[in-house]
């Protein structure tokens, strides 16, 4: 096993063991390949992936966002909700109006403190956060959306899908 070091890589994460975490400004690679470019060209990729998971990430809200703010015409809430009492119908618009902010704030800090969100503990707890929102999200789907439909069959993957995208980064 070879010892690679590299310097000016402050606060760096761990892979797999591949890679450990030293809060100083010297970094140790634990290199299992024999080869010193090859362990430094595999953490360096590494690094790129989660950056750009990042960037997907924030699309991923963003599109959320965009899709949330089709609510009223696409589920033709200006006739549907005037059935509703009027407590039911503001709270389900007050809701959807906070889930639109909060897509749209996590878009906006995953594109400008992605490498924040990768190296501290702080941002390890917002993408934490973040997986577990879809991970609830998907859950929910099976207890309130019990219906045999391909696009909430779609949704129920999409859903996964962001649990997922935002838990890598963090492992």
């Amino acid at each position: 096993m070879e010892i690679l070091h590299l310097y000016f890589l402050p606060d760096l994460y761990s892979y797999r063991g591949h890679l450990w975490r030293i809060h100083s400004q010297q970094a140790y690679f634990l290199c299992s390949s024999g080869s010193s470019f090859d362990c430094a060209y595999f953490n360096i990729q590494l690094m790129i992936e989660n950056s750009s998971l990042i960037v997907v990430g924030a699309i991923y809200n963003f599109a959320f966002a965009i899709f949330h703010l089709g609510f009223w015409k696409l589920f033709k809430w200006e006739n549907d909700l005037k059935q509703l009492f009027f407590a039911n119908r503001a709270i389900i618009q007050i809701f959807n109006v906070l889930g639109i902010f909060y897509f749209i704030c996590m878009g906006i800090i995953c594109l400008s403190f992605g490498q924040d969100l990768l190296n501290t503990k702080l941002g390890h707890a917002v993408l934490l956060m973040n997986s577990v929102f879809w991970l609830i999200r998907f859950i929910l789907q099976f207890v309130y959306l019990r219906r045999n439909h391909w696009i909430l069959h779609l949704l129920t993957f999409v859903f996964f899908c962001g649990f997922i995208l935002f838990l890598i980064p963090i492992i």
